[in-house]
């Protein structure tokens, strides 16, 4: 038995003989699902089409731990009683597991971007180390032509 149902004043036996629907009203009315404006766009969903389909729900546990369900619902009857018929799925791990993914994400791009920046500075200094160098073996080769003083080719260049 949940402890929201408890604090309602309901006992296992008088939760038993309320129906799904009634329940999942309790869920809602005790607060049980986290955000409030989620919990109205499913109310709305649910009031329009009679069903609700892969909707993602925190709910607090009793522990104060939140959780992430998956939750399909399908309101109906059964014997002249509205009933509910739901199934849902704990994906927290999931959840957690895809945040974390794109941590990661985040993370790789960053290191990507300092690396493609530094790539980017020492390929300017190489090409600027290159350019320096030919400029100095242009002047080693034209002192060896040439005169320094008058700039006249020399008897290497005759």
């Amino acid at each position: 038995m949940r402890f929201g149902f408890v604090k309602k004043g309901l006992h296992r036996g008088e939760l038993r003989q309320i129906t799904t629907l009634e329940r999942c009203h309790l869920i809602v009315e005790l607060g049980l699902i986290v955000d409030p404006s989620r919990r109205e766009k499913i109310r709305n969903q649910f009031s329009r089409r009679g069903a609700v389909r892969g909707a993602e729900v925190d709910i607090r546990r009793r522990t104060g731990e939140t959780r992430t369900l998956l939750v399909t619902a399908i309101g109906t009857e059964i014997r002249g009683r509205p009933v509910l018929l739901s199934a849902h799925e704990d994906i927290t791990e999931r959840k957690l597991a895809q945040a974390a993914l794109e941590r990661a994400h985040l993370e790789l791009e960053a290191r990507m971007q300092e690396r493609t920046s530094a790539l980017t500075q020492t390929s300017a200094r190489l090409g600027a180390a290159i350019e320096e160098r030919r400029e100095a073996e242009e002047r080693v080769r034209s002192m060896t032509y040439h005169d320094t003083l008058t700039g006249l080719p020399n008897r290497y260049l005759l």
